[in-house]
This record gives structure tokens, C-alpha cells and sequence, in this order.
């Protein structure tokens, strides 16, 4: 039986469930002050009930009327109409059945969800998100394929927004072009189309894609970095095989830019749909694909991407499983041997840090999905295969540095929290960790040492002060932020933060230093100690603009809030599973 079209999509509730037509007079409407009954007003999540149809967004639907997104003449001349901004999540690419999810043939849909838009915090504001309100489309619009035409031996990419970008055909590409464009990328808009001849731009795009160049890209490059383990020498050159990666470059782009304009998350929610929709067209054409650099990398971005949207750790697992999956499957057909490539070193490290922090918020349920425990040990040996100087470890490692070691015992660390409670062997083992860690050594300074390796250093030794302060409570679960043994290690820890520069000219160390931040945070009980450690998150967001960072300040205040026994969580938010599941730092 076909239901009935309701006649209201907004309304009272007693309008809307008795099928009649609500004339919206708030605070009573007219019908239920007629029939002199409650007039209830339903929220803003239940206002649009699930029988309208749900037309689906097009790429372009939020373009301005002034702006005339221009296609190619093959596709012919569209001019699409503008509309209002929507609330959107991202939905991610890799489910945890990897092929199955990006072969599928439908285009992924934007779904409803309550991502609020990054706004960037004064000191000592309220720390509040403006949400974007919802679009339903009033028309349906053809959108725009991705078209591959060849014209002699080029191929032309079109898309909204008037990109039109001409390179080599990918059949007559020359390797050794792409070989040397890799060294040529600086964070420019100029390389980009240098590497991309005829690369058209309008305003917006252009705006998102200096963004992603000039803060993205930074913004997930720790300062010591060696110029040729930049992401921006080693992700941005592959647009030239694998054009549809100038739709991922646009989104992270407008992500960036969506800190201070927060429309443009809708811009970006389109683009990511858009790379989807030509990345599922790629998979089904390539029979080796999880053999591949390009397809490394883009599980890497993605995971990155996901992360600046301060999306959750069950959204960010996926990206994590399926990279583990694509070192597997390297090491499955001896792809990932003694001769490692810079790429390989870069995606690898990238992927072993996100895991790291992953083992600590995933929720219970989701451990399962995890690469498993000892997976940073397994892959220490490919990660000590030195590339560029066999006697400069900051060289060889483009996000752990000179601390390879260090960040092995993390994993150990965080597995064994994730045990808690812990029974009497495991106990003992904590206790040898804990040993360990007072053992530890700072890698040796160098001669005419870079600022740059500094500023690693300090950021390693927040980790070291971190797992002391995790082990500590693991221990002794009555232990707290008073705690005289707390107090010592968090008091080194301040000192190293005030001491700590987030940026510099050669990078950010930021984007690896949000979960020592966040518990040096867990340990403070003082005013002071709180202000400097509230005050190195509010850096944090200003250099990254990243959800993530975002969400150190929602962790500290869930840590610090005082609840009605006039008590904190402090470092017993640790146990709090319901909270931290939440997050992806």
C-alpha cells in the first residue's frame, strides 16, 4: 500500500502524525489551538520526515549564482544554480572490506550527521561550533561525469568549478618525466602547474588548492622532514599519472580554508564524493592496485583528510585497516624489501603513527579491526634500512625522526592499556616498560644541529613524559594528577612546552604532538599548569586548522569539567572509554 504524502514538512508534531497541513504558528499553531491540544515542535534533527524524498546533492549545488561553472564543449555549456550550505560527514572510502566498498558501483551519497564547522577560538572564549544548516535540493541536476577525452596524445580532466587540466596520456607517459618532477615540488601553486600544463583555475579552486599547497601539506609535515620525504615531493607529482587526485587535493584544500569559512566543508564534501566516484572508475581498471605507491598514498590522505575533519576513531580505522592491508599485500609479493623506496618510508611512517594513536581511542568493539599488536615491531626492521644517510637517522625518517626506538614502546605501551585492568604478569611487564622508559635516551644532538631536529627532539620527549604518566596509572589506578610522581614528570613536561615552538619556516611539529598534549592535560590540576597546556592546544588549532586539534581542547575540557561531587575525571579519563572513543587525535 503506497504511503501518504505527508502535507507538511515542517511543522508541529500533532500536525505532522495526523497527516494535515500545519500553518507553523509558533508557539501554537492554529489547529492545535482549535482543538485546544499540546502543540509540540520537533527538533531540528527530526524536522524533515524520512518519507520526503531525498534528492540527492549534486557536485555543483552549492555554487554561487555567480559563479559559471564552465565544462568542456564535449559535455556541452551548464550553468548550475546555487544552494544553500547542508550539513554533511564524510563518508569514508575504505570499509573494512577494502575492494568490495571502492569497487561498488554507486556513487557515494552524503549522509546526515552532526560534524559541526570549525571556527578558530580566541583565548578564553567558549569554545562553541556554528553548524551549518541542511539543504534539500529543489531540482534534480545532471552531474558533471568524469570524463577522460583523448585528444591526440592528451587527456583532458573537466570538473565543476572550471578546472580543465591538460597533461601526457598515461599509456605514452614517460617514468622518468614523473622521476623528476618529484624533485621539483615546492609549496607553490606555480609548481603545481608546472607539473600539470594547462592547468585552468577559477577563483574558488584556486583558493583551495594554495590552501592545500601552502597549510595543508605543512601542516602534516613534522620540521625535520627531508625535502625529498615532503609529502609535497612525494604525493603531489603522482596527479600527473592519476589525475583524479586534483578532486582530493581540492578537498583538503577547502577543509583548510573551511576554518574560517565554513561553506567551504560543503565545497569539500563534494570533491571527496567526486574522487570517490573516479577512484571506484580506477580500481575496477587496475587488477594490482593494492600493489601500488599512488594507492598507498591515497589511503594515507584519506586517513589525513578524515582526521582534519575531526571525524572519530571508528571513521579513521578504516583508512588504518586498509592501509596495514596494502602493506600485506607489499610484503605478501616482496614488493617492500631491503631497497626501500622514499615513498615506501614516507606512507609507512605515516600510517604506523595513525595506528599508534588509534590503539589508544578505538572503541573496544573495534580492536579486532586493528593491525595487530607487535605490527610496529614487525615493520622496525624495514623502517631502519637506511635511504638517504646511513648516519643521519632524521634523514631516513620523514615523522618519527631520531626516535624510532621511542615510538616502538609506545605500541607496547598503549596495548598493554588497553588491557586494563591488568592482571599480576601483566603487571610485571608494566613495570619492566616503565624501567625501560627511565632508561631511555634522547637521540644525540648533532653538530650545527638544525632547529628544525630540535623541535622533533622536544616533541619526542613529550611522548617519553607521556607513556611515564600512562604507566603510572596503569600501576596504581588510584593514582591522580596530584600524585607527587605525577607532578615531577608533568612539571619537565611544562617546561618543555613552554619551551616548544609549534611552527617555524622549515614546517609544523604539531601534527604528531596532540596526544602528549592532551595528557600532560589529563595530569595538570593547577591553574598554571592548565593555562600553559590550554594555551599549546589553542596553538595547535591556529597552525593546523584541523579537527584534531580541535578535538584536544574537547578532550581537556571533558578532563577538567567539574561534575556534581565538585571532582574532575582528570587522569581517570583514561577509563572513560564512552568519551575517548570519540576521538582521533
Amino acid at each position: 500500500m503506497t504511503k501518504n504524502r505527508l502535507r507538511s514538512k515542517g511543522g508541529c508534531k500533532s500536525c505532522r502524525s495526523n497527516k494535515k497541513k500545519c500553518d507553523e504558528k509558533k508557539p501554537v499553531c492554529s489547529t492545535c489551538l482549535r482543538k485546544k491540544i499540546t502543540c509540540i515542535w520537533p527538533t531540528e534533527e527530526e524536522m524533515l520526515d524520512k518519507r520526503f524524498k531525498k534528492r540527492k546533492l549534486n557536485l555543483s549545488s552549492c555554487i554561487s549564482d555567480r559563479d559559471l561553472v564552465t565544462v568542456s564543449n564535449h559535455l556541452g555549456d551548464k550553468k548550475i544554480t546555487s544552494g544553500s550550505p547542508v550539513s554533511v560527514n564524510f563518508v569514508p572510502v575504505f570499509e573494512l572490506s577494502l575492494l568490495e566498498t571502492v569497487t561498488n558501483e554507486q556513487e557515494s551519497d552524503v549522509i546526515e550527521g552532526d560534524f559541526d564547522s570549525l571556527v578558530l577560538y580566541e583565548e578564553g572564549s567558549n569554545y562553541s561550533s556554528n553548524k551549518i544548516e541542511e539543504l534539500e535540493t529543489e531540482n534534480d541536476y545532471n552531474e558533471v561525469e568524469f570524463d577522460k577525452v583523448q585528444e591526440s596524445n592528451n587527456m583532458i580532466l573537466t570538473s565543476p568549478n572550471s578546472i580543465e587540466i591538460t597533461i601526457p596520456n598515461v599509456k605514452n607517459y614517460d617514468q622518468d618525466l614523473h622521476s623528476s618532477l618529484m624533485k621539483q615540488c615546492t609549496f607553490t601553486i606555480v609548481s603545481l602547474r608546472a607539473l600539470l600544463p594547462g592547468l585552468t583555475l577559477d577563483d574558488k579552486s584556486s583558493l583551495y588548492i594554495e590552501s592545500f599547497m601552502n597549510n595543508f601539506l605543512p601542516a602534516i609535515t613534522p620540521p625535520h622532514a627531508h625535502s625529498d620525504m615532503r609529502p609535497s615531493s612525494v604525493f603531489v607529482p603522482y596527479v600527473t599519472i592519476h589525475q583524479e587526485l586534483i578532486y582530493l587535493f581540492l578537498a583538503c584544500g577547502a577543509i583548510d580554508n573551511s576554518w574560517h569559512d565554513p561553506a567551504s566543508r560543503i565545497i569539500a564534501q563534494k570533491y571527496y564524493n567526486k574522487f570517490v566516484k573516479s577512484l571506484q572508475i580506477t580500481v575496477k581498471q587496475g587488477s594490482n592496485i593494492m600493489e601500488e605507491d599512488w594507492f598507498f598514498m591515497t589511503i594515507q590522505l584519506l586517513c589525513l583528510l578524515e582526521k582534519h575533519m575531526g571525524a572519530p576513531s571508528s571513521t579513521v580505522l578504516k583508512h588504518v585497516t586498509a592501509g596495514y592491508q596494502v602493506i600485506q599485500k607489499k610484503k605478501q609479493d616482496s614488493l617492500l624489501s631491503k631497497k626501500v623506496s622514499k615513498i615506501e618510508r614516507v606512507l609507512t611512517e605515516s600510517f604506523l603513527y595513525n595506528y599508534l594513536v588509534l590503539i589508544m581511542f578505538s572503541k573496544d568493539e573495534d580492536l579486532k579491526y586493528l593491525p595487530p599488536r607487535g605490527t610496529f615491531e614487525e615493520l622496525k626492521s624495514i623502517l631502519k634500512v637506511p635511504i638517504i644517510n646511513e648516519n643521519d637517522s632524521w634523514s631516513d625518517h620523514p615523522v618519527f625522526g631520531g626516535s624510532v626506538d621511542l615510538f616502538c614502546n609506545v605500541e607496547k605501551i598503549l596495548w598493554l592499556y588497553r588491557k586494563f585492568p591488568l592482571n599480576h604478569y601483566q603487571q610485571l611487564y608494566a613495570a619492566d616498560l616503565l624501567s625501560d622508559m627511565d632508561s631511555w635516551v634522547e637521540s644525540p644532538k648533532l653538530s650545527n644541529e638544525p632547529k628544525s631536529y630540535m623541535l622533533h627532539r622536544e616533541a619526542s620527549f613529550l611522548y617519553y613524559l607521556s607513556c611515564k604518566i600512562l604507566l603510572l596509572k596503569l600501576l596504581d589506578t588510584n593514582i591522580r594528577e596530584y600524585d607527587e610522581k605525577i607532578r615531577n614528570i608533568l612539571e619537565v613536561g611544562i617546561l618543555r612546552l613552554l619551551e616548544l615552538e609549534l611552527k617555524n619556516s622549515t614546517g609544523c611539529v604539531g601534527c604528531i604532538l596532540a596526544w602528549p598534549i592532551a595528557m600532560l592535560g589529563f595530569a595538570s590540576s593547577d591553574i598554571f599548569h592548565k593555562t600553559v597546556v590550554r594555551q599549546k592546544a589553542v596553538e595547535l588549532c591556529e597552525v593546523l586548522h584541523a579537527g584534531f586539534a580541535k578535538q584536544v581542547l574537547d578532550l581537556l575540557d571533558s578532563a577538567w569539567s567539574v561534575n556534581e561531587f565538585n571532582k574532575t575525571l582528570g587522569l581517570d579519563i583514561l577509563y572513560r572509554r564512552d568519551i575517548l572513543q570519540n576521538f582521533a587525535l
